[in-house]
């Protein structure tokens, strides 16, 4: 995803994926960091 953002919540195992859009945060992903990511997609 193009132009997005990471941030690691302190004490806890996720990452959240966002984009600032004007005056909006928009959360594209909440995932856990055991999982893989950028996804392995053609």
């Amino acid at each position: 995803m193009r132009d997005t953002r990471e941030l690691v919540v302190t004490g806890t195992s996720y990452i959240v994926v966002y984009k600032i859009d004007g005056a909006t945060v928009v959360i594209a992903h909440l995932l856990h960091a055991a999982q893989l990511y950028p996804p392995d997609t053609p």
